[in-house]
């Protein structure tokens, strides 16, 4: 008897396409993204791990004014592995930077991915993204500083995972930098470039040693390394993504059916109450109501599940090349891949079952007299007084009341369809808003210049700075730099909300993006350790907060800061410039251009337009899905007073305004609530994405933005609405004699 009842299941979806091939697309669209994101976070995760493991990532990478001679004795007295390492930056062609590295063979030692390793002194490995940005081949030849290299292959390094220029960047750009490896001799013969000591263990003697011995200029964990912890903060962000996003669009998916499920079973309770007559059991009736949502799910499972993986080679070469990371072990995860055809099925069956069993909780004899036709009046519609609005205003009202888990239903779809629209619009306006705003309205210089060696007398121009990294006394984790600048600089702007700008005479000022890591405002004071020298301490009273997001920072006057260090007055490490300056490379730490930095952020920019269009399709689909079904499921339950009106003698063009506008609410108060969780979502999603990196970015939104979503998702409204015109058109008039003789 069972078989026999099963073989209605594919009559019942073909004359609902609308309800199960919609919750079939929805499926399959939560487990292409669930097996594209879990497998690709999977692999990216594992293999981050053993690149780091196999290829020695440095624990510390440290500068000093002496060099190390004794390398072997240092290295057995405090146990540890320490690689001296020469970069240096050549320009390959205009606006395009090279960074030299001579081979390592200890600590971040290069991966090679592709090709053969070096073999002569004109040998060069480039990094992956550099070499198909700009389309060099294997085998070809490129020129840097008059002399030819032959590119033996690609090869990534674990320090430059993600290859920012500086540290104050924000986000890496092929087109503009990107990183290479010659041998050690070659590197001999140039005579140029800054000797980096990457050491492998974390030795606070070796600190204070290095300190001593060797006066330090800089020592950098690697934690507070951009060019790792970017990386690792992405990758981690996509195994979130993977387990939250197909999570919601599966929550949807299952309210949607339940509602389509809980229609098709009130219309069949004399058919159920039947069934109990004729000897069927609860359990079978159960099961064969099941097969619904077990086709839905393993139908859309498989083919999202396929889906995902066909886009998944692809996608994994593109990310891995984009971070400079080898794949050095490729594992498909039969685990995520069963789990992305199961997972649906743990939310789907368990949401039939429970609509079904309210149906088969009741007795056979009140099944078999049907679901009762008459509309409850609840109680918000009591209340509500409807007797001064019109006809079709009150047909509204009521058509809303009286379907209120639709609505709600309606409007939890469109709230997320705007979040996923909105998302992209956020983040762009937030990066534009560092970009033109923050950024450029606070730095002023076209080059910063660092010594490395401390400098008493400026015969350079442009104005001076020192710099001390420090870390936070009460939280160890937090660290940044003390900036000690002139009062009267110019090329320096701090500004305080209403633009004003401060005067830095005797005023220590913190940037915004210090004040919300930390928690520090004006008045506070400021507790913080020396990190090149352990045992010094300083309290610095905070007197403003600017409003720059770009970098964890105090600025304080110079000869204050060189008072702490015990300097003299005059003493600085770095220059800000409108013009390069003419000094030997051997005394230059490193020279950052805002240019280079303002095209590494345009062109970054530009691929987010790509990812909009994506969220836009992808929440066209989602908005068209929700609104369509719950229009039909709308119609299907007024086939009777669309009868009737018809009879009464309403046009097509009133008809469907009654019936079908009566969703505009939802959309709308669907697409309003949308904002501020897009907010709420972006501001998490960032806090977690830029722990432990020298940045905030303010949450911005464009107003046209906001516009232009609205006309995205009230559009996607209207062609739901023109979808569904045909549904109403097709009600013949006789509709309403047949439910009255039911």
């Amino acid at each position: 008897m069972v078989m026999s009842l099963n073989k209605r299941i594919w009559r019942i979806i073909q004359q609902n396409k609308a309800q199960y091939v919609s919750s079939m697309v929805l499926v399959a669209l939560s487990c292409l993204l669930f097996t594209l994101l879990s497998v690709m976070a999977f692999n990216l995760q594992t293999n981050e791990e053993q690149f780091i493991k196999d290829y020695a990532l440095e624990d510390v990478k440290t500068v000093v004014q002496l060099p190390i001679p004794n390398i072997p004795e240092v290295e057995q007295a405090f146990g540890v592995q320490i690689e001296p390492r020469y970069e240096f930056d050549v320009e390959w062609k205009p606006q395009v930077t090279l960074r030299l590295f001579d081979e390592s063979a200890k600590v971040n030692v290069p991966a090679l991915i592709e090709g053969s390793p070096l073999q002569g002194n004109n040998d060069i490995l480039l990094s992956p993204s550099f070499a198909k940005a700009h389309n060099v081949q294997l085998g070809s030849e490129i020129t840097l500083d008059g002399e030819a290299y032959h590119v033996r292959g690609l090869m990534a390094v674990p320090d430059y995972i993600y290859a920012l220029k500086t540290d104050s960047d924000i986000m890496m750009d092929p087109q503009a930098f990107g990183v290479a490896v010659i041998t050690k001799e070659k590197m001999q013969e140039l005579k140029q470039g800054t000797l980096y000591y990457n050491i492998k263990g974390n030795s606070p003697e070796l600190k204070a040693y290095l300190e001593q011995r060797h006066k330090l200029l800089l020592w950098k964990p690697v934690t507070e390394n951009p060019r790792y912890q970017l990386a690792h903060s992405k990758i981690q962000q996509t195994v979130d993504l993977a387990a939250k996003i197909p999570a919601i669009m599966l929550s949807l998916t299952c309210l949607l059916l339940a509602t389509a499920m809980w229609r098709l079973v009130k219309m069949e309770f004399t058919q159920i109450g039947t069934l109990y007559a004729l000897g069927y059991k609860k359990g079978e009736i159960l099961r064969h109501y099941l097969r619904f949502p077990l086709l839905i799910g393993l139908i859309g499972g498989v083919v999202g599940t396929v889906l995902g993986m066909l886009c998944l080679a692809p996608m994994l070469g593109y990310v891995a090349m984009y971070f400079n990371l080898p794949m050095l072990n490729v594992d498909w995860s039969p685990a995520y891949l069963a789990g992305s055809v199961l997972i649906p099925l743990v939310f789907l069956l368990p949401a039939a079952a429970i609509v079904v069993w309210r149906a088969l909780r009741l007795k056979p004899v009140t099944l078999m007299r049907g679901h009762s036709k008459t509309v409850k009046t609840g109680r918000l519609m009591r209340k509500i007084k409807l007797s001064k609005l019109s006809f079709t205003a009150k047909f509204k009202v009521r058509e809303l009341l009286r379907n209120v888990p639709k609505s709600l239903l309606m409007l939890f779809g469109v709230m997320l369809a705007s979040v996923f629209l909105l998302f992209g619009f956020a983040a762009q306006s937030s990066i534009d808003y560092i970009v033109k705003d923050s950024f450029g309205d606070t730095y002023k210089y076209q080059y910063n210049t660092m010594f490395n060696k401390l400098q008493t007398e400026n015969t350079y121009g442009g104005e001076v700075y020192n710099m001390l990294p420090v870390a936070l006394t009460r939280n160890e984790d937090v660290k940044f730099s003390l900036y000690g600048v002139r009062p009267d600089m110019k090329l320096l702007s701090l500004q305080d909300a209403d633009g004003k700008e401060f005067p830095l005479q005797n005023k220590t000022v913190i940037t915004r993006a210090l004040a919300e890591s930390t928690g520090l405002q004006a008045g506070d004071t400021l507790a913080v350790r020396n990190l090149l020298k352990d045992d010094q301490y300083y309290d610095l009273k905070i007197d403003a907060v600017a409003e720059v997001y770009t970098g964890n920072a105090v600025y304080l006057p110079l000869d204050i800061l060189n008072y702490h260090l015990k300097l003299p007055e005059t003493s600085f490490i770095g220059v800000y410039s409108l013009q390069p300056l003419d000094v030997e490379s051997s005394q230059v730490l490193r020279v950052e251009n805002r240019a280079d930095v303002q095209r590494a952020l345009d062109s970054a920019l530009e691929p987010m337009k790509y990812t909009l269009y994506v969220t836009g399709a992808f929440a066209f689909v989602i908005a068209l899905i929700v609104i369509y079904v719950i229009t039909s499921l709308i119609i299907e339950e007024n086939k009777g007073n669309i009868s009737m009106l018809k009879v009464l003698g309403y046009t097509p063009k009133e008809i469907n305004g009654l019936v079908l506008n009566a969703g505009m609410i939802p959309v709308i108060l669907g697409y309003l609530l949308g904002i501020p969780l897009t907010l709420s979502s972006l501001e998490s999603l960032l806090k977690n994405s830029l722990q432990g990196i020298d940045m905030a970015i303010p949450i911005q939104f464009d107003p046209l933005h906001l516009v232009f979503g609205f006309v995205i998702i009230y559009g996607t409204y209207e062609l739901s609405k023109l979808l569904s015109k045909k549904k109403v058109l097709s009600v013949s008039m006789a509709e309403s004699l047949k439910m009255q003789r039911d």
